[in-house]
């Protein structure tokens, strides 16, 4: 889920046009588009802070990074490593005089 529930909750003052990926939990779910309203409620801000404090996984985010909004397909690793060779010795091939 792309949202900026756990930087409100935190009270990082990360620019709004940079919202975080992170996994969906129990207080993204609850959290996520209410977040002028999370501002100001103290309770639901410590979950946050707690569930970091002690890696709880309903409250802390887990965050996925950017790159996951670009999975389209569900592959297995062996095709992912088959391609990425194949591309790389196309791209090296490509070189004058690299491979031979």
């Amino acid at each position: 889920m792309l949202t900026r529930a756990f930087d409100v909750a935190e009270g990082i003052a990360w620019p709004e046009r940079w919202p975080g990926r992170a996994l969906v939990n129990d207080f993204s779910r609850a959290w996520h588009g209410r977040e002028a309203e999370l501002v100001s409620d103290d309770a639901a801000r410590q979950l946050v802070v707690d569930g970091r404090r002690t890696g709880d996984p309903a409250h802390a985010p887990l965050y996925a990074g950017e790159a996951v909004g670009m999975v389209r397909a569900e592959r297995s690793a062996t095709d992912v490593v088959r391609e990425l060779t194949a591309d790389a010795e196309t791209a090296l091939r490509a070189v004058p005089g690299l491979l031979g």
